[in-house]
Parts: structure tokens; sequence; C-alpha cells
């Protein structure tokens, strides 16, 4: 007899969400048993880099449907890229249909989708997301970056930070070879620094969870480490004790963990297309793949694990709090 994975024993199936405080390795298929409800598990999928409007968006878009229906997440986290190859010009853009409202379809998908702009949104107009949030049911974009609770069991709860990472990227602001990034010279970092540096000190919730676009550590073939980042974000994310921050950007599926830090790192970019992912001694896990990740978060535990275009369960991890 196969065994449910632990992952799946402890946290699939709530059919009540959690109440919400401000609203602004390889493995096996997953097995048709279902077990009880976990009423005190938080439950989300995070999605990078998928607005290609290609097949492999299309099919990945009915796996995490088929998945959804039994795992039930209360909404999903896009780390950006959302529209290739330049974003949207407005909220009439007909990208909005071809790359998102006709991709996903299903009644399982619409659930709040808390979304981080990518540089392949900056190049025409970035505000234009921010204001689809107004017309859009289900795609949260109250600001450029933002932050909002959700409770867990009793007293619990888990702080999300959604940064916008490319004005934090020297190349975009000040080079003159990427004249495609005129709207990340207007952003100011420093303020966005401060602004992180608030949220996370007065900060009460136990969990802590950052996402943004670009990757503090990377394993990739394409891409690599973000030195900006390493500077300027990773000792944000260790004083404050960050347990997970979640980007895109490379687009395959990587865990990456520096012994003795608190962070685990995840990148989910490969929501469309496809790069070679590569592996060093940081690296826990890496896959060239189309894929997703789902994510669920008790009181004392947080598990992540990593599923493709198939429907298999590539990995799975777990960590506690501290």
């Amino acid at each position: 007899m196969k065994h449910l994975p632990l992952f799946l024993f402890l946290l699939t199936a709530c059919q009540t969400a959690p109440r919400q405080d401000n609203p602004p390795v390889t493995g096996v298929p997953v097995p048709p048993a279902k077990p009880a409800p976990k009423p005190d598990t938080l439950r989300f999928l995070v999605l990078g880099d998928w607005g290609w409007g290609s097949p492999e968006q299309r099919a990945l878009a009915a796996e995490m449907d088929t998945f959804s229906r039994q795992f039930k997440p209360h909404f999903v986290v896009s780390v950006g890229d959302n529209f290739y190859g330049y974003g949207v010009e407005s909220t009439t853009d007909p990208l909005w249909k071809t790359m998102f409202e006709d991709v996903y379809t299903a009644p399982s998908l619409q659930i709040p989708w808390y979304v981080a702009l990518g540089n392949h949104d900056y190049p025409k107009n970035p505000q234009a997301q921010v204001e689809y949030s107004a017309t859009s049911p289900r795609w949260r974009m109250p600001a450029r970056y933002f932050t909002f609770s959700r409770k867990l069991q009793g007293e619990d709860a888990v702080r999300f930070v959604f940064l916008d990472t490319n004005p934090m990227i020297d190349n975009y602001r000040n080079n003159p070879a990427f004249p495609e990034y005129p709207n990340a010279s207007k952003q100011d970092p420093v303020r966005q620094r401060v602004w992180l540096d608030s949220v996370l000190r007065a900060s009460p919730e136990p969990w802590k969870i950052v996402v943004g676009h670009h990757p503090v550590y990377c394993a990739g073939t394409y891409y690599f480490d973000t030195p900006e980042l390493i500077e300027h974000l990773r000792p944000r994310l260790e004083t404050n004790r960050v347990q997970a921050y979640f980007c895109g950007h490379e687009h395959n599926l990587q865990h990456l963990k520096v012994s003795g830090e608190a962070t685990d790192y995840f990148i989910s970019g490969s929501g469309g297309g496809v790069r070679e992912a590569g592996r060093d001694p940081r690296t826990r896990f890496s896959a060239t793949e189309n894929g997703f990740a789902a994510v669920s978060i008790r009181t004392d535990s947080l598990f992540v694990q990593y599923r493709n275009k198939t429907g298999a369960l590539i990995y799975e991890m777990g960590r506690g709090r501290n």
C-alpha cells in the first residue's frame, strides 16, 4: 500500500478559510484519497513568469485546477513577469484576457491573486496592474509594494510582504543599455527599504513571508545571485527572522538554503517558459520543468512542495518557525 506524503496527510483540503485581517527529491502524483480537513491551515499556490500565452502556460493552468480541487488554496501568489514581453498598456489591454482571464478560468482558481511586478511588467505601464485591482474581483495589487496578514489558529498569523524589486536593480535605473525600464528610475528604492524595515519591525506575527520578483540567491544557468538584494534585502530578512522568500525571474524551480541562515529561498519562475536549472552548494532542489509551488502553513510548521505540469510531486520540504 502506498502511503500519503506527510505534506498531504497533514495539510490538504480545508473548507473554511482562515480569517483575514487586512486584505490590502522526486515524488509521486497526488493519490485520490482525501484526508480530514485541517481548518487551522493556510494554503496558497506560488506561480511566476507565466504571462506567455503559450501551450505550456495553459497546460500548467489545467494542472493547477486539478490540484486545487483537492488542495483548496485560499489564494495564489504571483511573483511577477505577468505579461511578456513588455507588460500591459492599460487596464483594458487585450493581454489581460489572452494571458490571464482566458487562461486561469477554472472555478478553483477564482480566488484572490496577490501579485508582484516583474521586470517584463515594467516597460509599458506597470501602474496599470495596480489599477486593475479596482476592476477585477481576484487581482490584488493595491500598490507596487504592499503588505497584509492572514490569521491561523488562535492568535497566530502570517505576515506577507510583497516587494517591487525592479527599482532595487542598479542596471534598470542607471544603465543606458537598459532603456526599456524608464519606470524603474522613477521609483525610490531607499524609500521602499525604509518601508520594509518599518513593516517587519512592527510585525507581531510569528510567520513572515516576503515575496519579490528577483532572486536573492540563484543557482541558475542564465541568472545568478542578485548583488543588490544580497546587500540590501538579505540582512533585513535575517534580522527579522523571515522564514521564506518567494521569487521568480529564473525560469525553473529551485530551493536554496544557506547553512546557519534563517530564511529559505524558493524560486518558482516556470509558469510559462523554462530555462535549465543549475546547482551549487546552497541548492536543496532544482528542476528544469514547468511548475508551481504549493505552500501550507500551520501554527508550528511550513510545508512547500513543487508540482510540474503533469501533476507529479517532484519535491517537498518542511520547516518549523525558527
